[in-house]
């Protein structure tokens, strides 16, 4: 009970603080922008031919799933500090099926190269494969070996699909890898802790590999069945490297793949600021439909062009 015995004072507190005005709120909610911790980021785009086909299947005259990928990006490069560090990584396969990866931007600050990066992204168009595993671990070393503990380190997956090589004898083996990589680097006391977002166009993506990608690094996997819905958000998923974070050392339970996250899991807000080291918990977010809001030794080809 609640009594002095116990070293309680049933009488305290004796002044009580005023709940924020709904102003002060929001000017607290657009000044975290400003002041929360750096981002280093590389988006990973998926370019693959199944891009190209209708994110509605039953609007065949809509936009494509690459369509809404790209505009995705473009908005949600709007949520980056001039500051942060952000790269722009484009794959798919040649004829023979050898991957090619192409880095539209290196990991940089996203100020001076935010607009030439836009056209960059609007000129995109659906090509081959999708050797997504391979990219993907790929993308993640690249990171990890240039990680940054005063910033908040992510990879950021967007795909339509399963992986797709043109070699299907391998692709146990080299999730089994890409998961082993990534949880060995995200745990423990030297843990150097890249998330891997996961975001999904369409029904033809795997739900249940992608939520495993995302979930090894402690990460958020987005899927929709209808690809427009990914987009109703605006681009807003990107906020996300920012605002899911949890303390260092703690895991939360996985949702389930239906879960519908509620707008308040995913607004900037200063409730993560005591966290450290950019972990976040593993769960598995549909956006909500009203939300507005290897190298050369490998045989990969890479190829950086010039900004526009």
């Amino acid at each position: 009970p609640i009594v002095a015995a116990n070293g309680v004072d049933p009488n305290q507190p004796s002044t009580l603080l005023e709940v924020p005005s709904g102003q002060v709120m929001v000017d607290l909610l657009d000044a975290w922008a400003t002041q929360r911790k750096g981002a280093r980021v590389m988006m990973v785009l998926d370019v693959s031919g199944s891009m190209g086909e209708p994110a509605d299947p039953e609007d065949p005259n809509g936009p494509t799933k690459l369509d809404l990928a790209k505009r995705a990006v473009t908005e949600g490069l709007d949520d980056f500090k001039p500051e942060d560090q952000v790269g722009l990584r484009i794959f798919t396969t040649d004829d023979t099926g050898t991957p090619v990866v192409t880095d539209l931007s290196p990991v940089a600050p996203i100020g001076a190269q935010r607009e030439a990066l836009i056209r960059q992204v609007d000129s995109l168009i659906p090509l081959a494969g999708t050797p997504l595993y391979q990219v993907t671990e790929e993308s993640y070393d690249e990171m990890l070996a240039g990680y940054d503990p005063a910033l908040i380190n992510a990879v950021i997956v967007l795909t339509d699909g399963q992986n797709d090589d043109g070699d299907a004898s391998d692709d146990a083996r080299q999730f089994e890898e890409l998961l082993a990589d990534v949880k060995r680097n995200s745990d423990g006391e030297t843990a150097k802790p890249v998330r891997i977002f996961t975001v999904a166009y369409g029904s033809g993506a795997d739900p249940s590999e992608l939520r495993q990608i995302a979930e090894s690094s402690n990460a958020t996997a987005y899927q929709a069945g209808d690809a427009t819905r990914i987009n109703k958000g605006g681009g807003r998923w990107v906020g996300n490297v920012h605002e899911r974070r949890v303390m260092p050392g703690s895991r939360r339970r996985s949702a389930s793949p239906s879960t519908v996250c509620p707008t308040s899991a995913r607004r900037r807000g200063p409730d993560w600021a005591s966290a450290r080291d950019g972990r976040s918990p593993a769960t598995t977010c549909r956006p909500s439909p009203t939300r507005s809001s290897r190298s050369a030794a490998n045989g990969r080809s890479t190829t950086a062009p010039a900004a526009a």
